[in-house]
């Protein structure tokens, strides 16, 4: 995948389309993303671009109930699905070549026609509510709401949650719901990706037909950057009545997509902790054998970053664990990689990303992401490149830029208190 392997129109309306072409499948992806999600909401609002979300399956004009959107692409042998995040709002397709045209037809439809009954709105309150419980239940889920009202603090949309809370999903009215549909589901505010087997040709002309004649919006969405501000405390227990406690050990970077250290930082993320031979994961799991799974991994957003470790171990080892991530962290400030394990994690990195990009719906995913959130495209092959450019000087450099006292937050949610421990 490189630059010559894709295509970029921009309609009239401000749609951007993006095509990629690949004859030696036997799928094609279609995938619209919107410049949506929590961060543009409010306190009062929040949850509202996920609950919308879940409206638009469930029914539009000419498919009136969620059983007829389900059976139009899944009766081809269709898939579709949707999720929202914290910047951006995605929709997808994927069916086999000769339905192209009904995939598109079907993302327009949800996108642009949805009935968005009141029955049905008081219907999904009890449906998303019953998740909100779910998530509650699920502790490698909740943790990351807490984190991020922990850092960003509940006061600005970064640190909501997606979901919302059960005040914020009771008050969701049809006003609301049409409001927000009519500021960001705009073409101008949207990029749809189609990679697969498909005529150029034929695929412009769907494009042209079905996202084309809507009606565009003259506001332009946008969220307010975020406010980070160090805290004393650097330690959140979280009591819970759990066999294992999660752990989330965080810098708080403020590395964004375009920031010029971001691929320092996902080297030194899989350093620490990707795959069963980096350094915090071999510890843990293999020589000490206190977790099942851990991982080191950066978080990117538009104007702030941060990279983490996550895991779960029993409570009376979690002392340990977390002496163990902090001992590591401190060994990458103080002595630089040798250039044997970086030119090993640096293939590793590469690979991963390859490897992850092997479905027409994961490319096409890629794209819309990118472009949404970063207003542009970098291949593979772009990534790859500055991956290889990165130093053991500049892993150190980083570390010890980022790794410091001020930056470091450790959340714990389980039933430890840590006692004997502290920064």
């Amino acid at each position: 995948m490189n630059k010559h392997s894709y295509k970029i129109l921009k309609m009239q309306n401000g749609l951007q389309v993006i095509l990629h072409t690949m004859p030696q499948m036997h799928a094609v992806s279609v995938y619209v993303g919107v410049g949506a999600g929590s961060r543009y909401e409010s306190r009062e609002t929040t949850g509202l671009a996920h609950f919308l979300e879940h409206m638009l399956f469930e029914g539009t004009e000419k498919l009136p109930t969620s059983k007829e959107i389900a059976e139009y692409i899944e009766n081809i042998g269709g898939t579709s699905m949707a999720w929202t995040d914290k910047e951006y709002v995605v929709y997808y397709a994927k069916v086999t070549p000769r339905y192209l045209e009904r995939a598109i037809q079907y993302l327009s439809e949800i996108l642009f026609h949805s009935l968005l009954n009141e029955e049905t709105i008081e219907k999904e309150k009890k449906i998303i509510l019953e998740e909100l419980h779910r998530r509650e239940d699920n502790t490698e889920i909740i943790i990351w709401d807490y984190w991020f009202e922990w850092i960003w603090g509940k006061n600005q949309p970064l640190g909501q949650s997606i979901i919302g809370d059960d005040k914020s999903i009771k008050k969701i009215t049809r006003d609301k719901l049409l409001t927000y549909l009519h500021t960001f589901y705009n073409p101008r505010n949207m990029v749809i990706t189609i990679v697969g087997n498909f005529s150029e040709i034929e695929a412009i002309r769907y494009v042209n037909e079905n996202f084309i004649s809507t009606t565009t919006s003259i506001i332009s969405p946008f969220f307010k950057k975020s406010r980070y501000t160090p805290k004393t405390q650097h330690i959140k227990l979280i009591q819970a009545n759990t066999i294992q406690n999660q752990i989330i050990m965080g810098c708080i970077t403020g590395v964004s997509y375009t920031h010029k250290d971001r691929f320092s930082l996902m080297v030194l993320a899989n350093i620490l902790g990707s795959g069963a031979s980096s350094r915090i994961y071999h510890k843990l799991v293999y020589e000490l054998g206190i977790a099942y799974t851990i991982g080191t991994y950066n978080w990117f957003l538009t104007d702030t970053g941060f990279l983490y470790t996550y895991g779960g171990v029993a409570p009376e080892n979690t002392e340990k664990a977390v002496e163990i991530i902090l001992d590591e962290f401190q060994g990458l400030k103080q002595k630089k990689i040798s250039e044997t394990e970086l030119s090993q994690v640096k293939e590793k990195s590469k690979s991963e990303l390859y490897f992850s990009l092997e479905t027409t719906d994961m490319i096409a995913n890629f794209y819309a992401q990118q472009m949404v959130t970063e207003k542009r495209i970098l291949t593979a092959e772009d990534i790859a490149q500055e991956i290889d450019k990165i130093t053991s000087k500049d892993i150190q450099a980083v570390a010890q830029k980022y790794f410091t006292k001020s930056n470091l937050y450790l959340m714990v949610r389980g039933t430890s208190h840590l006692k004997k421990f502290s920064f």
